[in-house]
């Protein structure tokens, strides 16, 4: 046999026993690049998430924990005010005459200015009554009154009934009501109030002045009440010597 068929033979069945060739994958290279993707970027990401998850979750931790122990100071301040509260109430149940004490000077207070007051108003009660008493029945009136004045009045007391006149001539007096006098007017029904000046008739009888001066210029002569005759000089008089032997 020629040399050169046995070499071509042998190339043919090289090439018919050899293995075929393995197809090429292009995917050899893919799984290489998603871990360099994980570990490159998803891993610090999570870390980084992982990181800031537990950073809230130590925050939310110690907030609950500032937050209870606020509470907690808040209930004890409560309960040591009540506490305080229980011993004072304690101490005062046991103390009654504590609060008793701190009133005294209040109280006493209170009933000296009262007492003052009622003082003062009795003095210038008397002295007003002394003040009437003592002023002439027209003389100081006539002294410092002009001419023209007494004239004017002359003549009003000429036009005025006599027994008006003599009426106006008696002294005023302070009208201090009490249990036995009555101290309602018997003309017009009206209450004769206390600290009023009034002119007692001469049985004693009160009213209202204007009232009394609008009966007798009515042309009565007698007390309303017990129909005594008004004297036109008896009257003064009579009055004089009651006050003067009345009360002292």
């Amino acid at each position: 046999m020629h040399p050169i068929g046995r070499r071509r033979r042998q190339r043919r069945r090289k090439r018919t026993n050899a293995p075929a060739p393995a197809p090429i994958d292009f995917y050899d290279e893919g799984p290489s690049k998603l871990t360099q993707f994980l570990c490159f970027y998803v891993a610090p990401l999570c870390i980084i998430l992982i990181v800031i998850f537990l950073h809230c979750a130590c925050h939310c931790t110690q907030t609950r924990q500032h937050h209870q122990q606020h509470q907690q100071q808040q209930q004890q301040q409560h309960q040591q005010q009540q506490h305080q509260q229980h011993q004072q109430q304690q101490q005062q149940q046991q103390q009654p005459g504590a609060n008793n004490v701190e009133m005294l000077p209040r109280v006493g207070a209170a009933a000296a200015a009262e007492v003052f007051l009622n003082n003062l108003e009795q003095i210038i009660n008397i002295e007003v009554i002394r003040q009437h008493q003592q002023q002439p029945q027209g003389a100081q009136q006539q002294q410092q009154q002009p001419q023209g004045a007494q004239q004017q009045q002359q003549r009003q007391q000429q036009q005025i009934p006599a027994l008006v006149a003599a009426y106006r001539a008696m002294p005023l007096t302070l009208f201090m009501a009490n249990d036995q006098q009555d101290n309602e007017c018997a003309i017009c029904l009206g209450t004769i109030y206390q600290g009023s000046f009034v002119r007692p008739l001469p049985c004693k009888h009160i009213f209202h002045n204007n009232c009394i001066e609008k009966w007798l210029v009515g042309s009565h002569k007698t007390c309303p009440l017990c129909r005594d005759e008004m004297a036109t000089q008896n009257g003064p008089e009579q009055h004089n010597n009651g006050t003067a032997n009345g009360p002292n």
